[in-house]
C-alpha cells in the first residue's frame, strides 16, 4: 500500500498527551491514526450496508 501524507492540526495539549500514551503503548502516532481511521472506515460501511 503506498503511503501518502496528510497534516493533522491539533493544539499542543492534544499532541502532547498523544505523545505520551503513544509511548507508553509502544505505537507510533501515525500508526495510531491510521488504526483509528480504519475503525471509522469500516464503521461507516457497515453502518451503509445495515440502512
Amino acid at each position: 500500500m503506498k503511503s501518502e501524507r496528510i497534516n493533522v492540526i491539533v493544539d499542543s495539549k492534544t499532541k502532547a498527551k498523544l505523545k505520551v500514551i503513544c509511548a507508553e503503548k509502544g505505537i507510533t502516532i501515525t500508526d495510531l491514526i491510521n488504526k483509528k481511521v480504519l475503525e471509522f472506515i469500516e464503521e461507516v460501511e457497515k453502518e451503509g450496508k445495515s440502512k
